[in-house]
């Protein structure tokens, strides 16, 4: 955990100060996300599925050119992909 590096005094004012926030602002983003991505749900399904190819692409040019890729890859690299989005 990168507050156990500092301070022992500004880790513990941190780690109160991430918890105030999550108690306070717990949930308060997701309504506002979802309205906008429902609203705009197909250039959201764009903006990922051109991301998710880009990824695969570049995943693609760092394998050598004698190897074959298996389908596996593919699909882990798709997840990835998305998740990464």
């Amino acid at each position: 955990m990168l507050a156990r590096r500092w301070h022992p005094a500004v880790s513990h004012q941190l780690l109160l100060l991430f918890r105030e926030n999550a108690c306070t602002f717990y949930g308060t983003s997701i309504p506002p996300f979802l309205e906008h991505l429902t609203s705009h749900l197909n250039a959201v399904c764009d903006d990922a599925t051109a991301a998710k190819d880009e990824f695969i692409r570049e995943l693609v040019q760092r394998v050598p050119s004698n190897e074959k890729i298996a389908g596996e890859i593919y699909r882990v690299a798709s997840r990835f992909a998305i998740v990464s989005f």
